[in-house]
């Protein structure tokens, strides 16, 4: 054995038993994390990954997920915008038990695009549910009064959440589990995610299948959000 291998094995001897089984890093689950954590984590995993190069097909792939993430976010911002004023008419109104059930009682501390980013890169479901999602939002926005749900600060997060979990269950085979739903949309309970899902399926009257010409909204608004 050379001198190299006589001092790598030297090293290896010096190392307790502890030492030698500890794993080289821990990999948190992105799910557990609180939203400066999830930040945080994420710049530093760019750090990391800096200078090492990545399949075509990845970058690709990675490229379009932001693109999906920002425009999700942006169509989402301007239907906040856009409602303002019917949401600040609203609310010298008594509000519904079933806007009740959508509102958070004060504007979450993370952005939007955060939020949106946490449920595309999670959630195991199809591009198409996103676009389809937003469908769901639009018929909301544009129902007649007792089923209308302006978007706001305050309930633009379950509502997206609801309508995914919606678009999914409507366009998957398999749906995905509701304790992990819940989990990675911030709801507390599973009993509270299948609260929402029933609520936004009655706001629906269960007519979960878009017209052509209402994805074909959904899927301009998300190409021209960013532009």
């Amino acid at each position: 054995m050379g001198a190299d291998g006589a001092t790598r094995s030297s090293s290896c001897e010096t190392m307790s038993p502890a030492e030698r089984e500890r794993p080289r890093s821990v990999t948190h689950s992105a799910v557990t994390l609180s939203p400066d954590e999830r930040e945080s984590s994420a710049a530093c995993g760019g750090a990391e990954a800096e200078g090492q190069e990545e399949p075509a097909s990845a970058v690709a792939a990675g490229v379009e997920r932001e693109r999906l993430i920002a425009s999700i976010a942006a169509v989402l911002e301007r239907a906040i915008a856009s409602g303002v004023r019917g949401a600040q008419r609203a609310a010298m109104q008594q509000p519904s038990a079933v806007e009740s059930l959508f509102s958070a009682v004060s504007k979450q501390a993370f952005s939007l695009e955060f939020y949106v980013r946490r449920l595309v890169t999670h959630l195991d479901t199809s591009r198409a549910a996103f676009p389809l999602a937003l469908v769901y939002l639009r018929r909301l926005e544009l129902a007649d009064c007792s089923s209308r749900i302006v978007v706001s600060e305050l309930n633009v997060h379950r509502l997206l959440i609801t309508a995914v979990l919606v678009a999914s269950k409507f366009l998957e085979d398999r749906p995905m589990a509701m304790e992990y739903v819940a989990k990675v949309g911030g709801v507390q309970t599973v009993a509270e995610m299948s609260r929402l899902e029933a609520a936004m399926l009655g706001l629906l009257e269960y007519c979960c299948y878009p017209s052509d010409s209402e994805m074909w909204c959904a899927e301009a608004a998300l190409a021209n959000a960013c532009r």
